[in-house]
């Protein structure tokens, strides 16, 4: 890393240090040793808030929210690694699922320019300026292109590639120095996760590869009358542009007004569909959070955000796989 590349990490640690201390985490910077003169060149003297409201799970969870970037994106793939922090965690830190703020309709038509060399109105008939999704690399917007087909299209965030690098880039700093100082915490082996997070959030960063990977899954389940993939229109995607067919639906976790023997059907249809991934497809989606879960108004369960997805190697045994889960093949349709 560069000179300019350290001022910029240390500039960022700054910010997450102040973050973390003005929500009561002073205990944590010092196991750290992170408020010294070794890193800033003066001791930090940022106070806490005076009455600290909240849980502690949910005053890390705003931290990480007001981070942003990359923390953001760590949140939600912690929400989902009920195996590595407690529920109550994984609870709070699922509400990053749906607070990312979204970035301003004046970006969006300047990527689309950039990305296509004309401006958005030659290429969508109509093209809703409110998103109908904000996540930590992208947002969603309803459009209809000039052919009437109506579409959901992803614009990634503007520089969100350099911001995700320097930010995982400072999380690898920030596990080396826990593992150093922190010996406890060397059982959730910070380093190993934060190379897992890089391996996973980079390849979010190229929606052509998400298209590729959509088309596989589409292809796949285009004939099933339950699950619904929807279809990519690769005239309008580009590497910061996915435009792929809108799905009407909600997600599964505000499906409270359903029986429960609807609510079965629906687990059994996303359980059934995850089989199939893993023990026949090879390749299944890496990202089941209920943002990515759609029920929709046909009674259809749709599997949305192939931003990142896990494939197994040819020399994992599958039968091993079916008779550890208690499964026989014939039983995934």
């Amino acid at each position: 890393m560069g000179f300019i590349g350290a001022i910029k990490r240390f500039s960022r640690l700054r910010v997450i240090i102040e973050l973390l201390i003005r929500e009561g985490f002073d205990d944590v910077i010092g196991r750290l040793h992170f408020n010294t003169p070794m890193h800033f060149g003066e001791k930090l003297n940022i106070k806490s808030k005076k009455e600290l409201h909240g849980s502690t799970a949910e005053r890390l969870r705003i931290v990480l929210e007001e981070a942003g970037g990359a923390f953001v994106k760590l949140g939600q793939m912690l929400s989902l690694r009920s195996d590595l922090i407690p529920q109550e965690y994984c609870d709070e830190f699922s509400k990053l699922q749906d607070s990312v703020k979204p970035f301003p309709m004046y970006q969006v038509r300047k990527i689309i320019q950039e990305e296509f060399g004309k401006p958005i109105n030659k290429i969508f008939d109509e093209f809703d300026e409110t998103p109908i999704a904000a996540a930590s690399v992208g947002q969603v917007h309803k459009a209809k292109l000039k052919t009437g087909e109506v579409v959901a299209v992803k614009v990634q965030r503007p520089d969100i590639k350099k911001i995700f690098e320097a930010d995982i880039d400072l999380m690898d700093f920030i596990a080396e120095e826990a593992e150093k100082y922190w010996p406890d915490f060397k059982i959730f082996k910070p380093k190993e996760l934060v190379k897992q997070f890089r391996d996973y959030t980079i390849k979010e960063m190229d929606y052509q590869t998400e298209a590729k990977n959509i088309d596989i899954f589409y292809n796949h389940y285009k004939y099933h009358s339950h699950i619904k993939i929807p279809k990519v229109y690769w005239d309008c995607t580009t590497k910061r542009i996915l435009t792929m067919e809108y799905i009407d639906g909600r997600k599964i976790s505000v499906i409270d007004d359903l029986g429960v023997e609807q609510k079965k059907k629906i687990a059994m249809l996303v359980y059934k569909s995850m089989l199939t991934q893993v023990l026949e497809m090879r390749i299944f989606h890496a990202d089941p959070h209920p943002g990515n879960i759609f029920w929709t108004k046909d009674a259809k369960v749709a599997l949305l955000d192939f931003g990142i997805v896990g494939r197994l190697s040819p020399d994992i045994n599958s039968k091993k796989i079916y008779l550890k889960l208690g499964q026989n093949s014939k039983e995934v349709h």
